[in-house]
């Protein structure tokens, strides 16, 4: 349902004159720098960075059940969603995308269709909450199982102060352009990269090196 309103929004925007293709001109004008600078580290940690999460999911997900096929088809969507929603931000705000605080409400709340088609900015409001909820559950529940793993307590324990932390976070941003500046200029910079690229990165090599010893009849000390 929540793919069919999704796809609905893009034909009405593909039907108005708000969508111009000629503001994604020009393409890779100044060649692969800008696309790579802009993808290290912000996008590998925003929004690909979830993998971290999904790992350990999959640690309770049972191998049977085409664990790794769906989770590599649903990246594959996921990513072409996003691609294709960027398209019609830049395509129908251009260089405005850049400054605007939710890109997709703002180009909805100008789609008139018919006269009668309109205002469909709430629509779009309540899929992104909704959306929001969801990503926010899946890292309360990640955080609850990781809590109760390094603590070795009962998960339903674990519920409280986890709880706890989300909230008192939550109530140390004054604002949330804050809050926003604090996520984009300091955590995917600086935060993200250590636990979603250097951390897995030195579990890889610590399991490859203990794998090599154990496969030579050797115990690393």
């Amino acid at each position: 349902m929540i793919v069919f309103i999704y796809v609905a929004l893009f034909v009405a925007l593909w039907g108005t004159a708000l969508f111009d293709a000629h503001r994604l001109m020009p393409v890779l004008d100044d060649g692969l720098k800008k696309p790579i600078e802009s993808a290290f580290p912000e996008l590998i940690s925003f929004p690909f960075g979830e993998m971290v999460l999904f790992l350990l999911f999959w640690k309770y997900a049972d191998r049977r059940g085409g664990t790794t096929r769906t989770t590599v088809l649903s990246y594959l969507f996921s990513g072409t969603f996003i691609v294709v929603t960027t398209i019609f931000i830049l395509g129908s705000l251009g260089p405005l995308a850049e400054f605007s605080v939710v890109p997709l409400i703002q180009i909805v709340s100008l789609v008139q269709t018919a006269d009668f088609i309109q205002r469909l900015d709430p629509i779009v409001a309540l899929l992104l909450f909704g959306g929001v909820f969801m990503k926010m559950t899946s890292y309360y529940l990640g955080t609850t199982l990781l809590f109760s793993r390094l603590f070795r307590i009962g998960r339903f324990g674990a519920l409280f102060p986890v709880g706890v932390l989300l909230f008192a976070g939550a109530l140390a941003f004054r604002s949330y352009m804050q809050h926003i500046w604090f996520g984009f200029e300091k955590n995917l910079k600086y935060h993200f990269p250590i636990f979603q690229i250097v951390i897995p990165v030195l579990l890889l090599l610590a399991v490859m090196i203990r794998s090599r010893f154990e496969k030579n009849g050797t115990t690393p000390s």
